[in-house]
């Protein structure tokens, strides 16, 4: 049987192998070089369209944050409570999380699926008259 130690150490292994295979999905290289702050080229460039599309972005990220962090919220409530009536609350948070999530995964997949130019919002600098 294996010590603790011992299990944990083997868990940290295969977390480091794990992250040492790691690659973004989407193609672009992630250097230090490029890390900006998340809003900078919004605000930067003096554009609407560009402060838009960091404002989609960040809500996504955001709302994705805030879904996972109610999934482990309903999990500490689900492991932490005795009662039926608590676990079952608990499963409706992780329930709604989840849906929460899936949301907002099909938003930017259906958009996606339309025209990926619609989440690229481009507007002409043509004065109305």
């Amino acid at each position: 049987m294996q010590t603790l130690k011992e299990m944990g150490t083997r868990f940290a292994a295969r977390g480091a192998l794990f992250a040492s295979n790691f690659f973004p999905l989407t193609g672009e290289q992630i250097s230090s070089r490029n890390l900006t702050p998340f809003f900078e080229q919004a605000f930067s460039s003096g554009s609407i369209a560009d402060f838009i599309n960091a404002a989609f972005r960040a809500a996504i990220g955001i709302g994705a944050i805030l879904a996972v962090l109610q999934i482990a919220y309903g999990g500490y409530i689900y492991m932490t409570k005795d009662l039926w009536s608590a676990k079952q609350g608990a499963k409706d948070v992780i329930s709604n999380a989840l849906i929460g999530l899936l949301l907002l995964l099909a938003v930017y997949l259906i958009l996606n699926q339309i025209d990926p130019r619609i989440l690229e919002l481009k507007i002409s600098g043509q004065a109305i008259s």
